[in-house]
């Protein structure tokens, strides 16, 4: 019983640790966010996620071509096109996807950034007919 509590102990010693000197959380990874669900909004976050697919394709002969992503990029499985024998390729990306192209697709998740989200005051000027409204307007009261 005493052993457990002592890895209790340490556990918790060392969890809080590592919230001392890493305290930011990492980076939400928006996996309950799928492509079949209503909404669009990340449960863990709150942050709205644009949802799309990427597939490579051969440059030479644009066959669809089976990749995985490594790290920030994505790289085919092959070295070298079955078709054609080229090297190169490019990447094609999609919103919605067609059933058949879904053994070559991967599914990307980026968070969606409206600029319109700001706070922005606007505020009217009434204006009169003389001139002591042009050298100072009367402002309308700013209301939240």
């Amino acid at each position: 019983m005493s052993l457990i509590k002592n890895k209790r102990r340490k556990s918790d010693l060392l969890k809080r640790f590592y919230y001392e000197f890493f305290p930011k959380q990492p980076k939400c990874r928006h996996e309950r966010v799928s492509p079949i669900g209503l909404g669009k909004f990340c449960p863990d976050c709150g942050k709205e996620i644009f949802i799309s697919w990427i597939i490579l394709r051969c440059k030479c002969c644009s066959t669809k071509r089976q990749s995985i992503p490594r790290f920030d990029t994505f790289l085919p499985i092959e070295k070298y096109c079955s078709k054609c024998g080229s090297r190169k390729y490019y990447v094609e990306k999609k919103t919605k996807l067609e059933f058949y192209e879904f053994n070559y697709a991967i599914l990307i998740r980026e968070e969606f950034e409206n600029p319109t989200d700001q706070n922005n005051k606007t505020q009217i000027w009434i204006e009169e007919n003389s001139w002591s409204s042009i050298i100072s307007p009367k402002l309308i009261p700013l209301f939240k």
